[in-house]
């Protein structure tokens, strides 16, 4: 516990202690196995056919290969079961960054049985002109096929999900609100009578049956809120827009249910924190009707339609992501046009009262928080131009979006620095009220209620 504030003595090491940061969105076990999986990033699809060649020679027999991070500019050259069946025939299953699209070679379509599968509602399966699968899936139809997928063994998830808690101290988190879904509770239920686990976790379900209720689903863990998607994402282009978008057409995916309004109410009834997914201006607007001006979460919110703003109230909680904007802003201004103006729009939800949480979506980027910080105050990271800068945030704002805010929905006593409150901090290398060092600032130490779990104070 604080006992005392004081001011430090000035001194050439500059080091800036800030609350405990929070990641308001993240999919812990899902970012523990992509450490296991095989990392695309940044790479073309030459360079991806190559390193999917390479695994497969270490790959032991029958063995599948998971693998991660194909960038949108890649996937429509590497989507496809021919091309894929070029580098092994072993059964490989490939992610798009997104985590919304997937892509399987003819040895997972077969063992999976996607070829005789129906197309779901929300999902698309893309078939040649014969019928057969490519071996592309979207949204809900990829999701049912990766559950089909044999998981890495109880085990090497949770020395993965160590590994993952030990990365995310690493970049200054103390907690985080993790979304999961029941395969993955049941891992962190084995994994949480583990004495390392220092990293405070509150849990949103997603894929809960209609009887589940807080408590019953995994015990011993706090699960809080309960997820449903509206819609899919920029880089698939299933984002659910009023308009179509600018350079492929078409107005995204519709995911919301049939019955969504009864399904909110059965949410709250129960006692979840309701958390809806809406990424496109469509689907921003259709989560707005679905809280009726309640307490809920919307999660994401990259592009709105400025009349939904006057729908805005205090009690929305606005989940978002600034370091999406490191790698979506060039996506972002081909699919949307004009409507960038209004793409990741932080202040003008923050001027109109909502309260805003700051998350990473792992494993979709990285968790560390200094990027996200530095996106929602600058717009930038390095000399590049501010992406719409009109929506930056001041310092305060930010940091409370990391702190404060995630602190308060989550209902825990975290997210200052005042006598009486946990010694829960986060210390960073450099003055973060200065540009030019928040562009260098590394964490120095991670503190939990006292204990140093990362790094060194001194």
């Amino acid at each position: 516990m604080i006992t005392a504030v004081e001011a430090l003595p000035r001194s050439p090491q500059r080091r800036t202690v800030l609350p405990g940061l929070i990641d308001a969105h993240l999919h812990l076990t899902s970012y523990a196995e992509s450490l296991m999986d095989l990392d695309l990033t940044n790479l073309d699809g030459p360079a991806i056919l190559a390193a999917i060649a390479a695994e497969d020679t270490k790959a032991a027999g029958g063995q599948w290969i998971r693998a991660r991070h194909v960038a949108a500019s890649s996937w429509s050259a590497i989507a496809d079961r021919r091309v894929l069946d070029r580098v092994t025939r072993r059964p490989l299953a490939l992610w798009a960054t997104d985590l919304h699209r997937l892509a399987l070679n003819t040895t997972a379509l077969s063992q999976l049985g996607v070829d005789a599968s129906p197309t779901p509602p929300g999902g698309t399966i893309v078939r040649d002109s014969h019928g057969f699968a490519t071996g592309a899936l979207e949204e809900r139809a990829a999701e049912e096929a990766a559950r089909r997928i044999p998981p890495p063994s109880g085990d090497q998830i949770r020395h993965a999900i160590g590994l993952a808690i030990r990365k995310c101290q690493a970049v200054g988190l103390v907690g985080a609100a993790s979304y999961e879904t029941p395969s993955g509770l049941e891992h962190l239920t084995a994994y949480g009578t583990d004495p390392t686990f220092a990293l405070r976790l509150f849990q949103y379900g997603q894929d809960l049956a209609p009887a589940d209720r807080p408590g019953n689903i995994a015990p011993g863990l706090p699960i809080i809120g309960a997820k449903f998607f509206l819609d899919g994402t920029l880089g698939s282009r299933t984002a659910w827009m009023k308009e179509p978008f600018s350079d492929r057409g078409g107005c995204g995916t519709c995911r919301m249910l049939p019955d969504a309004i009864s399904v909110v109410a059965g949410l709250r009834a129960r006692g979840y924190v309701v958390s809806l997914h809406a990424i496109g201006d469509a689907a921003f607007a259709a989560a707005l009707t679905l809280l009726q001006g309640q307490p809920g979460r919307v999660e994401h919110i990259q592009v709105i339609d400025p009349v939904d703003l006057d729908r805005v109230s205090p009690h929305l909680i606005a989940s978002v992501q600034p370091a999406h904007l490191v790698g979506d802003r060039h996506e972002a201004a081909s699919a949307w046009g004009e409507r960038i103006r209004h793409a990741y729009p932080y202040r003008s939800l923050w001027e109109r009262g909502a309260t805003l949480v700051f998350g990473s979506d792992a494993p979709v980027v990285s968790p560390d928080p200094l990027v996200g910080l530095q996106m929602a105050i600058d717009r930038r990271l390095g000399d590049e131009a501010a992406f719409g800068p009109e929506q930056a945030l001041p310092l305060e704002v930010a940091l409370a979006a990391y702190t404060s805010g995630p602190a308060r929905t989550l209902g825990i006593g975290l997210g200052q620095i005042a006598p009486g409150a946990p010694a829960t901090l986060t210390v960073v290398d450099g003055d973060f009220s200065r540009r030019s060092e928040r562009r260098t600032a590394t964490v120095a130490a991670t503190v939990v209620a006292g204990e140093i779990v990362y790094g060194q104070l001194v």
